[in-house]
C-alpha cells in the first residue's frame, strides 16, 4: 500500500490538472484504517500536496484538505511539531477557511501533547497567527482558534506565554477591531478563567475580566445583555463565583433587576439577569440566594404572570430549576399564594398556550413534581401532592389529554410528568383509581417516535420499580388491603386466579384462596409486593387431549412445497371459522391467509359459482309439474261441496278451501335439481 501511495504522489506531481489523481489518492487513504496508515505515511513527505493548496481551483483545494486531514490525523503531534511547523503556519494565513481550520485543528492537537507544546510555545509566529484567526470573519475559524488557545491554560508555561508576553498586546489590538471580535476574546478569557483559580488570576491581572465586568452597566443594551451571558458562564465554577462576589457583581446585578422597571429596554437584558441568579441558586443554595436577593424571586413570579412570551419562558425555566431541588421546593412553598397563582398559570399555559410555552410549562411542572426515593418524606410528599392537585380539578385527565394530542414534544412532556408522579405513593394511588389509565400506559399505538417510546419506557419502569421494590408506602399498603377498614390483609397470588376450574372430563374443582401466603423458604421481604413472580414456578401438566395432527395446505401437498417446514423463521398461521365449507376452501386454496386481495378474489369466485348453479337449477326445474298436480287435486275435490275449486286459474295458482300440506312440506323435483340445490 505504501508503494501505491508513493506512485500516486509521483503521478500527482507529474500532471498539471491532478484532480483525478487526488481523488484516487483520497480513496486509497480512506480505505486504510488510521492505525495502519500511521506506519505507511510516517516515512514519506507530502510537500506536493501542501504546494497544491495554493491553487485557485476550489475543488482541488478541498481534495487536498481532505487528504491532508487524513494523513495528519495518522501522524503523532510530536512528529507534526518537528516536521510540519512551517506548513501549518502558512495554513493560518491561507485565504480558504477550510485550510485555516485544518491548521488550527492540528495546532490544537499539538498543544495538548506535553512534548509538542514546547515546540508551539517557542514558535511566536504560530501563536500570533492563531490570535489573528480569532478576528476572522468566519465564525468556524474563530471557534477553532479559541479552542486551540484555551488549551494552553492547562499549563503554567502556556499561561505565561499568553498573558506575560507581547501576545497580550496582540490580543488587545485585535480586540479593538469591533464589538463582535472583542466578545470573542471575552469568551476566550472566560473559558480560560473557568479552568482553575490560577488561570483566573492570570486573566484578572491582565485586566480583561475587569473590562468585561465594567460593560455590565454600559449604555449599549445589547452589549450589556451579551456581557451578562459571559458573566453567567464565569459563575459556573466555584472560584469564579467567589471572584464575582468579591467584586460585588451579585449586588450590582440585583440592583439592575430592581431598576429594570424604569428601563423601557429592560426586556432585552432582564432574562439574562434572571438566568444568572437561577444558575447561581442551583450551584450554591436556593434558599440563600432567594433570601439574600429577594428581588430575584419576586421578579421571577412577575415574569411568570407577564403577557410577554419571552419573559414567561425564562420564568418557567427558572422555576423548574429552582423546584428541581428539595431546598428549592421548600423555598417556593414558603411564598404561599404567590406560587399558587404561578402554578395555576403554568397549568393554563400547558393546556392552551403556544406550543413552545406548553412544552416549557410541562418540563417545569415535571421538575417541580420530581422527588427522588431517598427524598420522599411525609412533608415533601404532601407538598408535591398539593401542587399536583392545584393544576386542575382532574389533573390526571388534563395531563392525559395533553399526551394524546398529535405533537411529539407535548406527548413526551406529559409522560415525564406521569413519570415524576409514578415514583411517589400518592401518584400511584391516583393512577390506580383513574379509569383507563393502565390501558393508556400499555397502549403502544400512541407515540411512535423514539423519544416518545423512551418516555413511555421510563414511565413503565418507574411503576415497575416501585412495585418490585415493595417499599412500605401508603400506596403499597392500600394496594395490599382488601378495601375494608382495619388492618390491611395480605394477599396472595391465588387471589388473582379463577376460583373454579372445569377439567376436560367435565369435573369442577373449587379453589378457596388463602388469606395469607405460605412462608417463603428464603429471607425475602414481601412487604408491598402483590404478586412475587420470582417465587412462582411453571409446571408442565400432562394433558389427556391428544395433540392435533400436523396441518398441511392442499396446494403445498400438490406442488410439493414443503420448504416452510425447514424455515428458521417463525411461521404464523391464522385459522379461524373453519367450521364452514367456505372457510375450509380458503385453507386449501389461499396460501397467504392475510392477503386481503386474494380473499376478495376468492369470495368473488364463490359468488360467481353460486350464481351459475342457481341458473342451472332454474333452467332444469319444471314448475308446471307441481301446478298440474295441484290442479288435479283441486278437480278431484270439486264434487265435494266443502272442497269446491274457486278461481283455480287465478294468477297461476290453486286456491282451495283447505290447505294442502303435502305441497308445502314436499316439492316434487327431478333428482339433478335436488343435487344442484344441495
Amino acid at each position: 500500500m505504501a508503494a501505491s501511495i508513493q506512485s500516486l504522489l509521483e503521478e500527482i506531481s507529474a500532471v498539471e490538472d491532478p484532480v483525478e489523481e487526488l481523488q484516487s489518492l483520497k480513496t486509497a487513504l480512506l480505505s486504510i484504517p488510521v492505525s495502519a496508515l500511521r506506519d505507511t505515511v510516517s516515512g514519506q513527505r507530502f510537500d506536493v500536496i501542501f504546494s497544491l493548496l495554493n491553487a485557485n481551483q476550489r475543488e482541488q483545494v478541498e481534495l487536498c484538505v481532505d487528504i491532508l486531514e487524513r494523513i495528519l490525523m495518522a501522524l503523532s503531534p510530536e512528529h507534526l511539531a518537528q516536521n510540519y511547523r512551517a506548513e501549518l503556519q502558512a495554513g493560518l494565513n491561507h485565504p480558504n477557511e477550510t485550510v485555516k481550520i485544518l491548521a488550527l485543528t492540528q495546532i490544537g492537537r499539538m498543544v495538548e501533547h506535553p512534548d509538542a507544546v514546547t515546540e508551539i510555545l517557542n514558535n511566536h509566529d504560530i501563536l500570533r497567527g492563531v490570535i489573528h484567526c480569532i478576528g476572522e470573519e468566519k465564525m468556524a475559524v474563530a471557534k477553532q482558534a479559541i479552542q486551540s488557545l484555551s488549551k494552553l491554560s492547562h499549563s503554567k508555561p502556556g499561561l505565561d506565554k499568553l498573558f506575560q508576553s507581547d501576545l497580550l498586546k496582540v490580543m488587545k489590538d485585535v480586540m479593538a477591531t469591533s464589538d463582535i471580535i472583542r466578545y470573542r476574546f471575552y469568551e476566550l478569557v472566560v473559558e480560560i478563567s473557568s479552568v482553575s483559580p490560577i488561570s483566573l488570576g492570570y486573566c484578572a491581572n491582565s485586566g480583561l475580566i475587569s473590562q468585561l465586568l465594567s460593560e455590565l452597566t454600559g449604555d449599549d443594551v445589547l452589549i450589556r445583555a451579551t456581557a451578562i451571558e459571559m458573566v453567567t458562564t464565569l459563575a459556573h465554577s466555584q472560584h469564579g463565583r467567589q471572584y464575582l462576589a468579591q467584586q460585588g457583581i451579585m449586588d450590582k446585578i440585583s440592583n439592575m433587576i430592581r431598576g429594570a422597571e424604569t428601563d423601557p429596554f429592560s426586556s432585552l437584558y432582564l432574562p439574562g439577569l434572571v438566568k444568572f441568579f437561577g444558575n447561581l441558586a442551583i450551584m450554591d443554595s436556593p434558599q440563600q440566594v432567594c433570601e439574600t436577593y429577594p428581588a430575584f424571586q419576586n421578579k421571577v413570579f412577575e415574569m411568570a404572570l407577564d403577557p410577554d412570551p419571552v419573559m414567561i419562558g425564562v420564568a418557567l425555566d427558572t422555576l423548574g430549576l429552582l423546584g428541581s431541588t428539595v431546598e428549592g421546593k421548600q423555598v417556593l412553598q414558603k411564598t404561599g399564594e404567590k406560587f399558587k397563582a404561578v402554578l395555576l398559570r403554568m397549568s393554563q399555559l400547558a393546556s392552551s398556550g403556544a406550543t413552545e410555552l406548553r412544552v416549557r410549562s410541562l418540563d417545569a411542572i415535571s421538575q417541580l413534581l420530581t422527588l427522588e426515593p431517598e427524598q420522599q418524606t411525609e412533608d415533601l410528599l404532601a407538598l408535591t401532592e398539593s401542587w399536583f392537585l392545584l393544576l386542575s380539578k382532574q389533573p390526571m385527565d388534563m395531563i392525559r389529554n395533553i399526551s394524546t394530542q398529535p405533537f411529539p414534544e407535548l406527548h413526551c412532556g406529559a409522560l415525564r410528568i406521569f413519570t415524576a408522579v409514578a415514583a411517589q405513593p400518592w401518584g400511584q394511588k391516583l393512577m390506580i383509581s383513574t379509569p383507563g389509565f393502565m390501558e393508556f400506559v400499555l397502549d403502544r399505538s400512541t407515540g411512535q417516535t423514539k423519544d416518545a417510546k423512551d418516555a413511555k419506557f421510563e414511565l413503565v419502569g418507574a411503576l415497575e420499580d416501585d412495585f418490585v421494590k415493595g417499599d412500605s408506602t401508603p400506596t403499597t399498603a392500600a394496594l395490599q388491603s382488601d378495601g375494608s377498614a382495619g388492618s390491611p390483609a395480605k394477599m396472595c397470588s391465588e387471589c388473582y386466579v379463577n376460583q373454579s376450574f372445569v377439567n376436560d372430563d367435565g369435573t369442577v374443582n373449587d379453589h378457596k384462596p388463602r388469606s395469607a401466603p405460605a412462608p417463603l423458604p428464603t429471607n425475602s421481604n414481601s412487604s408491598g409486593v402483590i404478586l412475587d413472580i420470582s417465587n412462582l414456578k411453571m409446571e408442565q401438566l400432562e394433558s389427556e387431549v391428544p395433540p392435533l395432527p400436523p396441518r398441511f395446505r392442499f396446494r403445498d401437498l400438490l406442488l410439493g412445497d414443503q420448504s416452510f417446514q425447514n424455515d428458521d423463521r417463525v411461521q404464523v398461521e391464522f385459522y379461524v371459522n373453519e367450521n364452514t365449507f367456505k372457510e375450509r376452501l380458503k385453507l386449501f386454496f389461499i396460501k397467504n391467509q392475510r392477503s386481503s386481495l386474494r380473499i376478495r378474489v376468492f369470495n368473488f369466485c364463490l359468488k360467481l359459482l353460486t350464481c351459475l348453479l342457481y341458473i342451472i337449477r332454474v333452467v332444469t326445474d319444471n314448475p308446471g309439474q307441481g301446478v298440474n298436480a295441484s290442479h288435479s287435486t283441486g278437480q278431484q275435490n270439486a264434487p265435494n261441496g266443502n272442497n269446491k275449486c274457486v278461481d283455480c286459474q287465478w294468477n297461476g295458482s290453486v286456491q282451495d278451501r283447505e290447505i294442502n300440506w303435502e305441497l308445502i312440506f314436499w316439492v316434487d323435483r327431478k333428482v339433478p335439481v335436488w343435487a344442484i340445490q344441495v
